[in-house]
């Protein structure tokens, strides 16, 4: 099987190597949680969340707050494309209200990605809505009383993950890439 499984993406690669051992990842849909359903090594049955068939966006910062909460030990890692987190990111107050220590990382590529692609694939790069208007992630989590760091590279991601295990409470990375 491990001979079978293709090379992580630089993103994912750069999480997987940055988690603490036992940690657990929760994917929302975006291209990260999708490859993540083919790329993420898996050793136990908690320790990788995705929506799975019906893949409702907006799934992980709430399906995370109540994996941390289940087992408040163990660290966890929240993984949203920028459309997904909107649909659930006033939860960042429910985190914050409870000082529940989640790491929830924002892909911000300004659109709704894996649309996106099928709509440039079938339909010769017309597009209907899902190029996004996006606050500034970093600013919003600030505003909820957070931390925020902002990284636009794994080699940053792997270093705000490291600042960020460190620390306590809940912390944003937003993890801004050109679409």
């Amino acid at each position: 099987y491990r001979a079978l499984r293709p090379p992580m993406s630089p993103f994912l690669a750069a999480l997987h190597q940055s988690r603490v051992p036992s940690s657990r990842a929760v994917f929302d849909v975006c291209l990260p949680g999708f490859l993540s359903r083919m790329e993420w090594p898996v050793s136990g049955s908690d320790e990788w969340f995705y929506p799975g068939v019906y893949v409702g966006m907006g799934f992980a910062l709430p399906a995370a707050i109540g994996v941390a909460l289940a087992d408040p030990a163990r660290p966890v890692t929240v993984v949203a494309g920028d459309g997904g987190f909107q649909m659930t990111m006033q939860e960042l107050g429910t985190a914050v209200q409870h000082g529940i220590p989640l790491t929830v990382v924002v892909v911000n590529d300004g659109g709704l990605t894996l649309i996106r692609r099928v709509q440039d694939r079938d339909f010769g790069g017309r597009r209907v809505e899902v190029d996004l208007l996006n606050p500034e992630f970093t600013r919003l989590a600030e505003a909820y009383g957070m931390p925020a760091t902002l990284v636009r590279t794994p080699d940053e991601l792997r270093q705000a993950l490291r600042q960020r295990f460190e620390a306590t409470g809940p912390w944003l990375i937003e993890y801004r890439i050109e679409a």
